[in-house]
């Protein structure tokens, strides 16, 4: 009896110190939202330094933004490592991102990539995406098309628009999955609707020429003109096509010369148009 009452002192002493350290937290992040950054530093140090795996996230973060006094890169890898080495998916996620930036210092692709296996294997579905990537590309990890889809649908299954595209196109080219146009075509087309450009581009392409889905030229056009306005070369070179021939569109010498020079701008030429 006299263990189990020992026992029970100590379950409420833990869980009255977490109620304690979640309220910090609380106040940690008020702090760093209204931008008293130091403030809520302060705050976020003594769950940190007691191993809280989301407040050292925060003091990862403060210190990468250079919010804080001594803030930099360096510094917040040391609070990443703490708060990913304690399971925080976000942390494994935002470390991998800096390590995999081939352009940083810290660069290494390798622990980038098993972080980002950490942080998929806890539903991340932004760590999902770019394992998926690191498969598809063969980096850090033998290229294979079946996990780069598997992880892929991961995050598609997240409503994660980069990975709905590209898995649109692994089923239009028959990567890792089978080759299937309609599939494609569906899934291309939902990451077109979230405004995603290339998307955008390539659904148009796919309704030009009845890839997958009903051949419709007005639709196509509507669909490379989105793109178009958003900067994509390749949309406008082929909206300035449409302009020339008359296609799904009103023939228009004037539109088809307006989008034929921003393309070449974009380093797209066509001499079917010049």
């Amino acid at each position: 009896m006299r263990a189990l009452v020992f026992a029970l002192l100590a379950l409420a002493l833990v869980a009255a110190w977490t109620d304690v350290r979640a309220a910090t937290l609380d106040e940690a992040r008020a702090a760093i939202n209204a931008g008293r950054f130091e403030e809520g530093l302060k705050l976020a140090r003594g769950p940190a330094d007691e191993g809280d795996p989301v407040a050292a996230l925060l003091i990862a973060r403060l210190h990468a933004g250079g919010h804080v006094e001594g803030g930099g890169v360096d510094e917040a890898i040391t609070w990443y490592r703490k708060s990913a080495e304690a399971g925080e998916a976000l942390a494994q996620l935002e470390l991998g991102l800096i390590l995999a930036d081939p352009e940083s210092p810290h660069s290494n692709l390798t622990e980038a990539a098993e972080l980002f296996e950490a942080a998929a294997a806890q539903g991340n579905a932004a760590a999902q995406y770019n394992l998926a990537v690191i498969y598809a590309q063969g980096t850090a990890r033998r290229q294979d098309w079946e996990k780069a889809a598997h992880w892929f649908e991961q995050a598609a299954a997240q409503d994660h628009v980069e990975a709905i595209y590209d898995l649109g196109l692994l089923h239009d080219e028959g990567l890792g999955v089978g080759s299937d146009p309609v599939e494609a075509a569906r899934l291309i087309a939902v990451a077109a609707r979230a405004g995603l450009v290339d998307a955008e581009f390539d659904y148009a392409m796919m309704v030009l020429q009845g890839r997958g889905v009903q051949k419709n030229d007005a639709v196509a056009a509507l669909w490379l003109e989105k793109a178009a306005r958003k900067g994509n070369a390749a949309a406008q070179n082929q909206l300035a096509r449409l302009y020339t021939f008359g296609i799904g569109v009103e023939p228009d010498d004037v539109q088809a010369l307006k989008w034929h020079e921003l393309a070449k701008k974009g380093q797209v030429f066509d001499p079917i148009v010049d």
